[in-house]
């Protein structure tokens, strides 16, 4: 307790948690969640946000550039991937002990308020394409579940005119890599928008996580990470 004033009285980016901190090394909550998640948790989160996602587009990558080059890629990935975790895990040691933190914390309590401030915005972006990227790919391979299941799915289009389509098993024979709705029309010039089934059953089936604490999700990720195995 005395460490936490301590921290706080020299660091005005601490201040709003010291009140709390204390109630909550005993209760075992924070504003987050109760620290339950553990080592194994940490690692089953970390691959499904890493690796996940990629492993829906890395078979088309892999037939599309070819083998090497991926393998090259991954590895330079790996070596600066690496490299970053070193210094983190180095900067997590100076952090002062007894409570949760993010990211951005580290900056914080290093370089002040400016730079917790700049490194917000990017890591925030990063972390927000991060996720429509896999949206994106998880709302594409359940329509194409949908197709190889029933023999179609079906999307609303919103632009530039309001309309249902359909997409079948015929209209794949034209494209190398199969995704449903991706062809435009030849008599529209503009490209399409469209709301996919598949999105529709991602967002119904995804979305209620979004409400839970990291530690409440952690078993919806375990199972995911056993079936991604």
């Amino acid at each position: 307790r005395n460490r936490v004033r301590m921290v706080a009285s020299t660091s005005p980016l601490l201040e709003p948690i010291a009140a709390s901190a204390s109630s909550e090394r005993h209760s075992g909550l924070g504003h987050v969640g109760a620290r339950t998640i553990g080592a194994a948790g940490s690692f089953i989160l970390c691959y499904n946000t890493l690796v996940g996602p990629g492993l829906l587009e890395l078979p088309h990558t892999v037939q599309a550039a070819g083998w090497l080059p991926v393998l090259l890629a991954l590895g330079v990935v790996c070596v600066i991937s690496a490299l970053s975790v070193t210094f983190f895990c180095d900067a997590i040691e100076r952090y002062p002990a007894g409570r949760r933190f993010e990211y951005c914390d580290l900056f914080g309590h290093v370089w002040g308020k400016r730079a917790f401030r700049w490194v917000m915005l990017p890591f925030a972006l990063c972390n927000l394409s991060q996720a429509i990227t896999a949206i994106v790919a998880t709302a594409q391979v359940t329509d194409q579940l949908l197709l190889f299941m029933f023999d179609r799915t079906y999307a609303l289009q919103v632009f530039p005119r309001v309309r249902i389509l359909s997409w079948t098993e015929e209209e794949c024979q034209y494209f190398s890599h199969c995704t449903p709705f991706k062809a435009v029309p030849e008599a529209e010039m503009e490209v399409p928008t469209v709301l996919t089934l598949g999105y529709v059953l991602c967002a119904l089936a995804l979305a209620p996580l979004g409400s839970l604490s990291l530690d409440d999700n952690i078993k919806f990720q375990t199972f995911a990470f056993v079936v991604q195995l």
